[in-house]
């Protein structure tokens, strides 16, 4: 329908669309529970007595967190489930 979850706007505002202030807080849900884990790997990565190896993969998934609450935070996700959908209905066509 259209109009569906639009605000009207006041005098000279735009009008706001509940579904992208959703798609906002759905983000910062996202982003926010990566960094918690981020946070839980940096503290398996500093605890003592754990062997290397626990560390070193505390350490590596500290730092991949860290890219994908980048590329989240920068808008590189944006437009990723389209790109995803057509090269799997290219595969099928070709398949």
């Amino acid at each position: 329908m259209s109009g569906e979850g639009v605000i009207p706007a006041g005098r000279g505002e735009r009008p706001v669309d509940q579904r992208v202030i959703g798609r906002g807080k759905e983000r910062d849900d996202v982003i926010a529970y990566l960094a918690r884990r981020k946070a839980n790997a940096e503290a398996i990565a500093a605890t003592k007595g754990l062997d290397d190896e626990t560390v070193d993969q505390a350490r590596d998934r500290a730092r991949q967190l860290a890219v994908v609450i980048g590329d989240i935070e920068t808008g590189l996700h944006v437009g990723a489930a389209g790109v995803a959908a057509a090269q799997a209905a290219k595969a099928k066509e070709q398949g």
